[in-house]
């Protein structure tokens, strides 16, 4: 189990990294989580609970959204689903930079990682109007939910 975990890691990172030298990137994509200044005043990070809400539980959340445009097939707004894409990127990129509720640090910082390369893996499908990739990541996010909660919720 740990081994196939290793390599999935490996490969999405090696996918991010192949996405990041050929594609430009904002200057907000480029921060990374152990880059951005952890002083940050207390009322500047959301909590955890903030970045789930708005990317994962509510009717309009990031995933909800995507999922409904993709659902569309013939008549997919494109540029919705490359924003919301982005917009979960920036999620991970915070979520990371939050201290877990309960559980070890280095999880944490490895399955936000894993996040963030499903979701710039996502946004990469989203650019090129790949409806099968967009589909698979969001997948790949959904299920995140389970391992995640099982050890740091």
């Amino acid at each position: 189990m740990r081994s196939r975990l290793v390599a999935v890691v490996g490969t999405l990172l090696i996918a991010v990294a192949a996405w990041q030298s050929r594609t430009p990137v904002t200057a907000e994509e480029r921060i990374q989580p152990d880059t951005v200044e952890r002083e940050a005043k207390p009322g500047q990070l959301p909590t955890i609970k903030e970045i789930m809400q708005e990317s994962h539980k509510c009717r309009t959340s990031y995933l909800n959204l995507i999922r409904e445009e993709l659902a569309h097939e013939t008549e997919i707004q494109w540029p919705e689903v490359v924003e919301k894409s982005r917009s979960l990127i920036h999620a991970g990129k915070m979520l990371a930079l939050n201290d877990p509720p309960r559980g070890a640090r280095s999880s944490w910082e490895k399955r936000t990682t894993l996040y963030v390369a499903n979701a710039v893996l996502m946004h990469d499908a989203a650019e090129r109007r790949s409806v099968e990739d967009v589909n698979y990541h969001l997948k790949k996010l959904r299920l995140m939910c389970v391992s995640c909660h099982g050890e740091h919720r």
